[in-house]
Order: C-alpha cells, then sequence, then structure tokens
C-alpha cells in the first residue's frame, strides 16, 4: 500500500490486495473508495463489492449517457429490480417506453406520439389504442371547467373550436358546451 496522510490522520491510499484479495484500491477519506477488480472485470465507486461491469454507489453525473438500443422487453435505460420497464428505441429516430416488457407508448421522428399501438399514423400527432381508448381531462380545481380546445396553426391564440366540461359536481350550472370561434357557444347542454 501507498498511504497518504495529513498532520493529522490517513487521508486515502492505493493499494493492490494481498493473498486472499487481488483488487486494486483507491481509496480516499472524503469520497470513499475506487475498486478494480481484475478477476471480474468490475469497477466500483463507493463501493468495494461492485456486482456489474461499473457499480456507484452515490450520484454520478456525466455529459452523455450512452446505452444499447434495447428492446420492450430488455429496455437500454431500465431500474434496478425492474429490468422490462424503461426506455428504448424501436427504430432509428424512435423514443420507446414500456412497461411489464410490452410497448406502452413510443415518439417518432414527425413528433407524433402512439399510446396502446407501435405505430401512429401520417395524418394524426397522437394515437390511443386500447379496448375502450377513452381519453380522460380533469382539471385540478373545483371551481373551473375543463376543456379540450383545438387552436389554428397560425399563431392565433383564438381557438377555431372547443368543447367545455363545466360547474361544481352536484350543482345545476354543470354543463356540456361546444364553443366556436370567438368563443361564440354553438351548442350548451345543461
Amino acid at each position: 500500500y501507498i498511504e497518504f496522510y495529513d498532520s493529522n490522520s490517513r487521508q486515502g491510499w492505493i493499494g493492490y490486495g494481498d493473498t486472499t484479495d487481488s483488487n486494486l484500491s483507491i481509496y480516499n477519506a472524503e469520497s470513499g473508495h475506487i475498486l478494480l477488480r481484475p478477476q471480474s472485470g468490475n469497477v466500483g465507486i463507493g463501493t468495494i463489492t461492485p456486482k456489474t461491469t461499473l457499480s456507484v454507489v452515490g450520484i454520478a453525473s456525466a455529459s452523455a449517457f450512452y446505452s444499447s438500443i434495447g428492446t420492450a422487453a430488455l429496455p437500454g435505460y431500465t431500474f434496478s429490480g425492474d429490468t422490462n420497464t424503461g426506455i428504448f428505441s424501436p427504430g432509428a429516430d424512435i423514443l420507446g417506453f414500456s412497461t411489464g416488457g410490452t410497448e406502452v407508448m413510443r415518439f417518432d421522428v414527425s413528433r407524433r406520439a402512439a399510446i396502446g399501438t407501435t405505430s401512429a399514423n401520417a395524418t394524426s400527432t397522437l394515437v390511443i389504442a386500447s379496448a375502450s381508448a377513452d381519453l380522460a381531462i380533469k382539471s385540478t380545481s373545483t371551481t373551473a371547467s375543463s376543456s379540450l380546445t383545438f387552436l389554428p396553426n397560425n399563431g392565433n391564440t383564438q381557438s377555431i373550436f372547443s368543447i367545455e366540461v363545466g360547474g361544481l359536481v352536484g350543482k345545476a350550472s354543470e354543463s356540456l358546451q361546444f364553443i366556436g370561434p370567438l368563443g361564440n357557444r354553438l351548442v350548451t347542454i345543461a
């Protein structure tokens, strides 16, 4: 071992194991261990028992993280203890999300999203496929309405068409409204 001391105590060391340990260790009193295990090829940072090629105990950061493309069943980015849930790339310029080994959502290069299906058609920005195909929009306010608004692609912030459901639950003010351009109420069902 090579040991490093300040005026008070040992602050770190570099060492190669003894007859029962052939690991190369670098230790710093402030940040802990960096351990190289030649037999397994594993490297540990902040741990003396690395179980994978690189084991980091603590927060890690980098300018970029790279992964295999992965699959829905074994995503490239996954979680400890749940290796069939995560993020993968089903093809060039496509980002996929899976849970339980099944693809549940994807985004493609044309900024289309597909939920519950593996393909978004060319004319839709969002495709939702399921046995019920329900879409729920819920306001977190007890006094405001929920709405689905369709806006033009010309920078104008006034809606072309809007569907609003509003009022307090159980009150006579509940209504379903179809609203046209400039806020004109086309149909109100109360």
